[in-house]
């Protein structure tokens, strides 16, 4: 009896076993290996931003005093400011630091000076 009992009861493990293989998506039942993870650099330049040797990714925005006015810069992203005496400064977002870097001050002009240069390659 004992015999009979434990033969049912791996029929009835398989059985089951078998009808839950049998009702679950392939996914499942079949599953892939998961692709690698990119790599930090890779996943930098593949979201558009620069990767910097020995820095990091450039892909932090800028704000003016902690504070945010229209939108955070984007990095590269160059602004011109008029002070009060009429000079103009130039800076530009710092992607890596996430800081505004100051290019100069020129004296007023009607129109803005031209954006730096690229600093860096990716």
């Amino acid at each position: 009896m004992v015999k009979l009992r434990s033969s049912l009861n791996a029929l009835a493990a398989a059985s089951l076993l078998a009808l839950v293989l049998t009702t679950l998506p392939a996914g499942v039942v079949h599953a892939a290996p998961n692709s690698p993870k990119p790599s930090a650099k890779q996943d930098c330049i593949n979201r558009g931003y620069r990767w910097m040797e020995g820095q990091g990714c450039a892909d932090k925005t800028c704000r003016q005093g902690g504070t945010v006015f229209r939108h955070p810069a984007e990095p590269g992203e160059t602004r011109y400011i008029r002070n009060s005496d009429g000079t103009v400064t130039t800076q530009y977002c710092d992607g890596v630091t996430g800081t505004w870097i100051t290019l100069g001050i020129q004296p007023g002009t009607s129109a803005p000076p031209p954006p730096p240069p690229p600093t860096a390659s990716q």
